[in-house]
């Protein structure tokens, strides 16, 4: 009876694994220019993406406007982010982002699981990076890319936003 149980606890313990396998790890999507609605960066040296396809949006607007929103709201994370261009000719291209110097392209960070807003407006807020406009088809309006960005604010942990890409569809 000792090694039935013994046979049978181990059996429901290695059959949990195969039942419940663990989820595979989140990998960045592949860098891509035909409007698969993609995005994801590194975030402190984390795979960061939108949790669903409705927490992605991007619009353009009259060649003036470009931006970008993107949110995660997994189980203990509320984070979102948004950087853009207002202003300024959206066109393929490099584009540097730096808080000191350009009021034309904004960059904000949302980390409400420890209560730090990173907002272009805030004069504690600095931020530097850059984004790489790869693909604007304006017919099918596609656009594609990448992006870096370091971020800090007073009293909040500096955020590293690295390896960034998207593949959007926007919105007019």
């Amino acid at each position: 009876m000792k090694y039935f149980t013994l046979l049978l606890t181990l059996f429901i313990f290695t059959s949990c694994e195969l039942i419940f396998p663990e989820p595979p790890e989140p990998e960045l999507p592949p860098i891509t220019t035909t409007g698969e609605d993609t995005f994801g960066a590194m975030v402190n040296g984390v795979v960061w993406l939108p949790s669903s396809s409705i927490q992605l949006s991007s619009s353009f607007q009259s060649s003036k406007l470009i931006d970008f929103r993107a949110a995660n709201n997994f189980e203990e994370f509320d984070q979102s982010m948004s950087f853009g261009l207002n202003g300024e000719l959206v066109q393929t291209g490099s584009f540097d982002f730096d808080s000191e110097i350009f009021d034309t392209r904004f960059l904000n960070w949302f980390d409400n699981s420890i209560g730090c807003r990173y907002l272009r407006t805030d004069e504690n807020t600095s931020f530097n990076g850059q984004l790489i406009i790869s693909h604007l088809d304006q017919r099918n309006r596609i656009v594609s890319g990448t992006f870096f960005f370091n971020i800090s604010k007073e009293g909040c942990p500096d955020v590293s936003i690295t390896d960034g890409r998207f593949d959007i569809k926007y919105i007019n």
